[in-house]
């Protein structure tokens, strides 16, 4: 059995997008790196679910949605997504879209998330 890149990337976004942090922690390398407008440059497990907790206390009703989900090569998948939020302090709204990048190790491990905006 092969590992396929998207179909990780999914069962990713899948506990993502539930809020699920302890299933997101299951997919990151200890040494993961995500990088997006949304997070900033996160370096570590640890420091990422930490931005990622933070993110959605403020923004709760954060949804998210993949357009497209590919393989790129052996280790690699991208995602075309867009997501709304709210911010419950502010009452402002978040709507972006972009491709998201995601590297996996050899164990399957979420290395990089590199995620890019577009208009």
């Amino acid at each position: 059995m092969s590992f396929e890149p998207a179909k990780a990337l999914t069962a990713y976004h899948e506990a993502l997008d539930s809020h699920d942090l302890q299933g997101v922690a299951g997919w990151l390398a200890p040494n993961a790196r995500y990088v997006s407008a949304g997070l900033g440059d996160v370096s570590g497990r640890d420091a990422i679910l930490a931005a990622m907790k933070s993110y959605f206390d403020s923004m709760p009703d954060h949804q998210a949605f993949d357009d497209a989900v590919r393989t790129v090569s052996a280790r690699v998948a991208q995602s075309d997504w867009r997501l709304k939020a709210t911010n419950k302090d502010t009452g402002v709204v978040t709507e972006r879209r972009g491709t998201e990048t995601v590297t996996f190790n050899g164990d399957g491990k979420i290395v990089t998330i590199m995620v890019e905006d577009r208009s």
